[in-house]
């Protein structure tokens, strides 16, 4: 039996002897994977008892030997032999609600889920669940992309170098940063020692690193690389030479976090829409697509268009980020339907934004002057809200997935990593 790509991209995820392929789409996946000696044993399970009674067809006419069960998600199922779980071809709310009902028979499966739609509410619950992506795939079957992940569900696990690295490159891939970026494990190796505590940061300087020691952190995690631009000297105050004289390794993920589909705009999106008090945003794309329909900055449209002046709307986003300052563009009176958000410095994609008339306000950083006399000059409404502000919510989020993946090592916001810019 020949399998799309779809499912072939699936089949590639099994790694042991006994897969149970739950909502089976009629039998083929289970029925390849016997024929092609990937598995021994599988179990197709549906709600309804049609594509059972076609997956049975499809087990007798390649004469493999599979088991049957009609049911709703794992209800009746024993899942003690079963090594590898499939939950292909629905919708991610749907895959959500039968991996939650059944969490605590999960742990040390090998499970692969590819979602139809709804892609962003399953690796939201993933992620607040603790599960682990260890692995994604996204393939072209008929026009269509399709995004597959491997995952586990983790428990009492500590801390180490390698496992921080490990997760961290799950959400965000470090081979998918900017080529002039540096991402990655900055400083210290992959050990697999075990630590008890991690600083999370969104900057790491001398006195996060201060922090990181006086707190027992053997790791800290931060967004922006404690090493970016070439250093010409080294001393005990450069901070990566500091984390490494104190045996501190620094995992790094700068612009493969902006860009991925559960990093930056992921964060904002539901940030912004709960503080302004919308239900949900749709037609979401990226402003410069980089993998996998992500990227960096997201522009997406709201149902009801928000009808406000831009000196609200900047106090709005002042309290929202909670920033020190907020510089924009005092047109008056707005009507927002179409929202363009980049972190951090994102003055180089404001004419691309107006030129193609792709958004109604842009929210951003480190906006030229020249940035605000061309947007003035067209009557566009931009709002720097500052690099820090904007990228900052990243600690949090970073701190809540590895405490879910990392429940037996503390996970630390840092103190002392504070917007360094003063303003009188």
């Amino acid at each position: 039996m020949k399998l799309d790509s779809r499912l072939e991209a699936v089949a590639g995820f099994i790694r042991g002897a006994f897969v149970c392929d739950i909502g089976t789409d009629h039998g083929k996946l289970p029925v390849y994977l016997l024929r092609e000696g990937i598995c021994e044993k599988a179990l197709c399970t549906d709600v309804n008892k049609k594509p059972l009674d076609t997956a049975r067809k499809n087990a007798e006419k390649y004469g493999v030997d599979i088991s049957f069960c009609q049911t709703d998600g794992f209800d009746g199922i024993d899942l003690t032999e079963i090594t590898d779980i499939v939950i292909a071809g629905m919708g991610g709310e749907l895959i959500a609600d039968i991996l939650l009902r059944a969490k605590s028979r999960l742990s040390g499966k090998n499970i692969i889920l590819q979602p139809m739609t709804k892609r962003e509410v399953l690796l939201d619950f993933l992620l607040a669940e603790g599960f682990q992506i260890t692995a994604r795939k996204t393939v072209l079957d008929s026009g269509k992309k399709y995004s597959i992940y491997n995952v586990i569900l983790v428990k009492d696990m500590k801390a180490t170098v390698r496992k921080i690295y490990s997760a961290l490159d799950a959400i965000a891939p470090f081979s998918h940063a900017e080529d002039w970026d540096n991402s990655g494990l900055l400083v210290g190796e992959l050990s697999d020692t075990e630590v008890d505590k991690v600083l999370v940061a969104l900057d790491i300087s001398f006195n996060v690193v201060e922090e990181a020691m006086e707190k027992g952190c053997g790791i800290i995690v931060s967004h922006h690389p404690v090493i970016f631009h070439p250093l010409t000297t080294l001393s005990p105050k450069t901070p990566s030479v500091h984390a490494m004289k104190n045996g501190i390794a620094c995992i790094c993920s700068h612009t493969c976090f902006d860009s991925s589909e559960t990093g930056m705009n992921n964060i904002f999106i539901p940030t912004f829409t709960k503080f302004f008090g919308i239900d949900h945003i749709y037609n979401k794309i990226p402003i410069e697509p980089t993998y996998d329909n992500n990227g960096i900055g997201i522009i997406f449209e709201l149902p009801e268009a928000i009808k406000t002046t831009a000196a609200d709307f900047a106090a709005k986003l002042k309290e929202m980020f909670q920033s020190r300052i907020v510089r924009f563009t005092d047109i008056g009176d707005l009507n927002i339907k179409k929202v363009a958000f980049c972190s951090g410095s994102g003055g180089e994609f404001l004419s691309r934004i107006y030129d193609e008339n792709s958004a109604d306000v842009y929210i951003t950083a480190d906006l030229k002057h020249s940035h605000f006399v061309d947007a003035g000059g067209r009557n566009f409404p931009v709002f720097d809200c500052g690099h820090y502000a904007t990228e900052a919510f990243m600690k949090e989020y970073a701190a809540n997935y590895l405490q879910k993946l990392f429940p037996k090592s503390e996970i630390i916001i840092s103190e002392t990593d504070v917007d360094p810019v003063s303003i009188v």
